[in-house]
Parts: structure tokens; C-alpha cells; sequence
């Protein structure tokens, strides 16, 4: 019995010695990075695909898009820069031109930090989609995180794209669909895109919202375009519209 318990023991003590080594180990392999999901659906996969318009933006010739990083590893006391890389063979804008990429750090005693892609507002964007796709890449600093998170692709325009459901599931929000009602709509919540949640939770990181929230937009909507229209209120300086609000036909802008 003495001879089981003893051996009993030193399993145990050998089993402790082979996690701690495992746990070492994977710090000695280094601090990770990767994108963080942006869905409060912790089953979903990582979706890479970022979208931006400049339409109802008024004057707004630059934007600062933060893509949030994940830390693998330990905090350390200063800041940390992040190494970025641009995946040329599917990125069709130009550094400089079309974008740059801005600071990239884990901030000091932080387990999460960013990369700022700039996207610039060029004439082109207003007939042409531009595309950067950026990789989280080694340095003396950081290893690879996740290997299917270590890419985000951001798409960016200057002109309206009609929401999918607009027909079928928002028109009894919004009602007719008319693309200056759709750069009032974003310019007035401040959001760059608005959808609406299809047998998916509601994502407002994602701009994906549910009927009760696009019932509320509804009626905020509505009250700010009538005191808009009826000079209750005046416009912000950065307003880009006319009131009372005409579509691109011609025909007065109403909320149902």
C-alpha cells in the first residue's frame, strides 16, 4: 500500500512538472498577436471584410479606421508598436494615395490594442471601390496569433449601396428607398452602414440591428426631419443637406 501511494506521489509531482514546462513554454514562444472578432457571437468564425463610405459624410476628407488587436501573452509596462503589412496582390488602393497606415501599438498594461488604417477621400472613390488588405506581421515584439485572424480587408467608397433587405424588411422603417434618404439616415446616427439583423442576432458592432432598434431610428428620424424641415431646429455646421430634404428625383423625403 506504502509502494502505491508513493507512486501515486510521484506521478502527481511528475504531471505538475509537465504543466508548468507547458505553461513556460508557451511564453517562451512569445507574445501573440491577431484581429479581434467584431461580433458578440463568440460561435461565430472571424469575418475579415471591413466596409466604409464617405457618402452623407459631408466635407469629411479623411477617416481614421481602428481595427482592434487581441493580445496572446503577457502585459508589459510601455507600449508596444505592432508590425504592419500590406497584402499587395489584393489591395488595389495605393498607400499614400488612398490610405495610410497610422499607429499600431499594444498600449502599455494592456491585454488588447489597434492598428489605424487612414482612408483619404479621392474623387476616385466616387465611381470606384479602393481595397486594402492588411496583415498583422512578426517583429521583435510579437509572434503570429491565430492564423485565420491575422488578415482584415477594408473596402471604402463614396457612394450609396442599398441595403439587401432594404425591400423586403426595412422599407416598413424607412419606406421608399431613395439614396439621399440613405445618406440622411447615416448621416443623422452616425453610423457607416445600416442593415438589419435576418436570422442573426442583433451586431451593433457590425451595424446590424434588430426591428425594435431600427423602430426606434424610425421615430428619431422622423422628428429631427420634420424640425429640420420646419426650421424648429437648425442644421449642424457639418450638414450636407437642403431642407426641406429633396430625394435625387425630386420628391420630399418622408419617414413612414
Amino acid at each position: 500500500m506504502k509502494i502505491f501511494k508513493l507512486l501515486i506521489l510521484l506521478l502527481a509531482v511528475v504531471s505538475l512538472g509537465a504543466c508548468k514546462k507547458e505553461e513556460v513554454g508557451f511564453y517562451e514562444g512569445g507574445d501573440r498577436v491577431h484581429f479581434k472578432k467584431l461580433t458578440t457571437n463568440t460561435n461565430a468564425s472571424y469575418n475579415e471584410n471591413r466596409a466604409y463610405t464617405f457618402a452623407g459624410k459631408g466635407s469629411l476628407m479623411t477617416y481614421d479606421f481602428v481595427l482592434p488587436v487581441n493580445l496572446m501573452g503577457r502585459v508589459a509596462a510601455t507600449d508596444r508598436p505592432i508590425q504592419v503589412e500590406v497584402d499587395k496582390e489584393k489591395t488595389n488602393a495605393i498607400e499614400g494615395v488612398d490610405f495610410k497606415i497610422g499607429p499600431a501599438m499594444i498600449p502599455a498594461n494592456a491585454n488588447e490594442g489597434y492598428i489605424t488604417i487612414t482612408l483619404l477621400n479621392t474623387e476616385a472613390l466616387e465611381t470606384v471601390v479602393k481595397t486594402v488588405r492588411v496583415k498583422v506581421a512578426e517583429s521583435a515584439d510579437f509572434k503570429l496569433g491565430i492564423a485565420s485572424q491575422l488578415y482584415t480587408t477594408i473596402s471604402f467608397y463614396n457612394f450609396m449601396v442599398k441595403p439587401v433587405d432594404w425591400e423586403t424588411r426595412m422599407r416598413i422603417y424607412f419606406g421608399d428607398y431613395s439614396k439621399v434618404k440613405h445618406e440622411f439616415i447615416l448621416f443623422q446616427l452616425g453610423i457607416p452602414e445600416i442593415n438589419i439583423a435576418n436570422g442573426v442576432p442583433e451586431d451593433k458592432d457590425n451595424h446590424i440591428y434588430s426591428g425594435s432598434t431600427l423602430a426606434y431610428f424610425q421615430l428619431r428620424l422622423r422628428s429631427k426631419l420634420d424640425d429640420l424641415n420646419n426650421k424648429v431646429i437648425a442644421p449642424a455646421p457639418s450638414d450636407p443637406f437642403t431642407y426641406p430634404l429633396k430625394d435625387e428625383k425630386g420628391n420630399t423625403v418622408v419617414f413612414p
